[in-house]
C-alpha cells in the first residue's frame, strides 16, 4: 500500500511455518503407590536452518505415596507424597526469523522504493532448550484440614533465540540469533487450612508463595549487554536478572550519599551509566478466603507483591507538571540531603580539614520536580532528570477479587435439563496500596505492561487500572 503509485487492490500480508513432530508417552505404576512417567518428542521446524531443524526433548517424572507404601494409619498425617522430575523442552524460531528478503519502503518522488530488510538472520541458529529439575512434596494432615504443597526447581535455558540490537552502520537494526544462557531458581509453596467444617458451614484459607531468582549467565561472544528496546532502559546483561534497568544515574559518594551541584542544589549525574533497577519482584503471595454456608459462598482474594522496580513516565509527568497533591506545598523550600561534588571529576568536594561539605542549597518545589538538567543546576526527581529519577519500588497490596455465589440446590433441578445452576456477583481490583510511589499520583504498579515485548516493569503513559463489577450465571448440563 505505501510503496505504490496507484492502488488497484488491497494487500494481504502473512507468514507461514511448518512443524512436524513425533511424540511418545509411557506411564508405569506399582501397587498404587509408586508411579513413573516418561515422554519423548522430536520436532522438525521450517523456521530453523536445514542442518539444525530437528530437535529432541525428553522428560521423566516419578512419585511415591509414602502413606500407601508404608501402610501408615495416622489420624495426623493422612497423606504424604514425594515427587521429582526432569524435563527438557525445545523451541524453534518465529516464522520468517531467518529469511533475508527485500522490504518495500515509502515512495520517493512517486517512484517505488525497495531495499534490504532491517533485520539479519543468523543462518547457523540452533534450537532453544529449557531444562528443569524439580522436587516437591504434598502433605495432608487431619483428613485434609491442613494441606501443604512445596516445590523447589532449577531451570536452565540455553541458546536463547532473540533479536539483538546492532549498530545501524552495519546496514541492519537487529541481528536474529542465539543469545546465551539464563537460569531460574525458585520455590513455590501452597498452604490450605480448613479451620471450621460441618454439614452447613465451611471456612477455607488458601495461601500461595512464589519466589524466583533469575540470572543471565552467558551471552554470545563480543556482547556484554544489549537493550531489549532501543528506546527503553530494559537490558540483558551477563550476571544480572533478565530485563534489568540500565541507564543514567545519580552521582554518589562511597557511602551512597548524593553528590550535589553546589551552584544549583541538584544532584550531579554519574558519568558512567549503570544498573538502576530490577523489575523482578522479591516474592509474590496470594491469600484466598472462602466462607460457605449451605448454598452460599463468599470468596475474597488478597495479593501481595514485594519489590520489583517500575519505571513510570506517568509519575514523572505528573510530578514534573505539578498536577498532584504531592507537589501542593509551593511556598516551602527544600534541601536535597547529600554533599557537594565536583561536576568535572564527579568526586566529593572537601573542606580545609578534608571533610565532605553538607548541602545547604535550597530548592523550590518546582525545581525539585522539574529538573533544569545536569548542565546547570543538577538533576532532581522529575522531568529532565537522569533515568534513575523515574524508578520506583513496585511493592503493592491488592484486594484482587470479592465474589458471592449461590448454588441452586440439586433437588430443585431434578425435573430440569440442568445439572447445576449458580448465580454470582463479583468485583475485582477493588482496592490497592502501593506504599513506595508518590501517594497522590494514585499509580498502580500493575499498569507496567509494554505490549508484546520482553520488557517488564516499564510504564509509558498507560491507561490507569479500573475497578470491575459483574454478574455471572453458570449453567451445567
Amino acid at each position: 500500500m505505501k510503496n505504490t503509485k496507484n492502488i488497484s487492490s488491497l494487500l494481504d500480508e502473512g507468514d507461514r511455518k511448518r512443524n512436524v513432530g513425533v511424540f511418545a508417552d509411557v506411564t508405569f505404576s506399582f501397587r498404587d503407590f509408586l508411579f513413573l512417567n516418561a515422554t519423548a518428542r522430536n520436532d522438525w521446524s521450517s523456521s530453523l536452518p536445514k542442518d539444525n531443524n530437528s530437535y529432541f526433548y525428553p522428560s521423566v517424572s516419578a512419585s511415591i505415596i509414602l502413606t500407601e507404601a508404608f501402610k501408615m494409619d495416622s489420624k495426623i498425617l493422612t497423606f504424604a507424597k514425594l515427587r521429582g522430575g526432569f524435563a527438557k523442552v525445545g523451541r524453534d524460531a518465529p516464522a520468517e526469523f531467518l529469511n533475508t528478503t527485500f522490504s518495500l519502503g515509502q515512495t520517493f518522488n512517486n517512484n517505488p522504493v525497495i531495499g534490504n530488510n532491517t533485520f539479519l538472520g543468523n543462518q547457523k541458529i540452533t534450537p532453544e532448550f529449557t531444562q528443569e529439575v524439580e522436587f516437591g512434596t504434598d502433605l495432608e494432615f487431619f483428613n485434609r484440614r491442613i494441606i501443604l504443597d512445596a516445590t523447589v526447581y532449577n531451570k536452565v535455558t540455553t541458546d536463547l533465540i532473540t533479536p539483538v540490537s546492532v549498530p545501524v552502520t552495519s546496514g541492519f537494526s537487529t541481528y536474529n540469533t542465539n543469545l546465551g544462557e539464563m537460569t531460574n531458581k525458585g520455590v513455590e509453596l501452597g498452604l490450605t487450612l480448613v479451620p471450621t467444617k460441618n454439614d452447613n458451614f465451611r471456612w477455607t484459607l488458601n495461601t500461595t508463595f512464589t519466589k524466583n531468582k533469575n540470572e543471565v549467565t552467558e551471552l554470545i561472544d563480543g556482547l556484554d549487554r544489549f537493550a531489549l528496546d532501543a528506546n527503553e532502559i530494559g537490558y540483558v546483561i551477563k550476571g544480572q536478572p533478565f530485563g534489568v534497568f540500565y541507564g543514567t544515574k545519580f552521582a554518589r559518594d562511597a557511602n551512597g550519599n548524593y553528590l550535589i551541584n553546589q551552584s544549583g542544589g541538584g544532584i550531579l549525574q554519574d558519568p558512567t551509566p549503570g544498573v538502576i533497577g530490577d523489575p523482578n519482584p522479591d516474592f509474590k503471595m496470594s491469600f484466598i478466603n472462602t466462607l460457605s454456608y449451605k448454598g452460599f459462598s463468599l470468596r475474597t482474594q488478597f495479593d501481595w507483591r514485594q519489590g520489583g522496580d517500575v519505571k513510570s513516565t506517568t509519575i514523572e509527568s505528573l510530578l514534573g507538571r505539578g498536577v498532584t497533591r504531592d507537589t501542593e506545598n509551593r511556598e516551602q523550600t527544600f534541601i536535597i540531603p547529600g554533599f557537594y561534588g565536583d561536576p568535572n571529576t564527579g568526586q566529593p568536594i572537601l573542606d580545609g580539614n578534608g571533610n565532605q561539605i553538607p548541602n545547604t542549597v535550597q530548592l523550590s518545589m518546582n525545581e525539585l520536580y522539574f529538573s533544569p538538567g545536569s548542565g546547570s543546576g543538577g538533576n532532581t526527581f522529575g522531568i529532565n532528570s537522569v533515568d534513575e529519577a523515574s524508578i520506583y519500588d513496585g511493592t503493592v497490596f491488592r484486594l484482587r477479587e470479592i465474589s458471592l455465589t449461590y448454588d441452586v440446590p440439586s433437588k430443585f433441578l431434578e425435573k430440569t435439563p440442568f445439572g447445576g445452576i449458580s448465580f454470582s456477583i463479583m468485583g475485582s481490583n477493588l482496592w490497592y496500596f502501593a506504599p513506595n510511589v508518590p501517594k497522590y499520583t494514585n499509580f498502580d504498579p500493575d499498569t507496567t505492561s509494554y505490549g508484546s515485548s520482553n520488557l517488564q516493569g516499564i510504564e509509558v503513559s498507560a491507561a490507569p487500572t479500573s475497578k470491575r463489577y459483574g454478574f455471572k450465571l453458570n449453567l451445567t448440563f
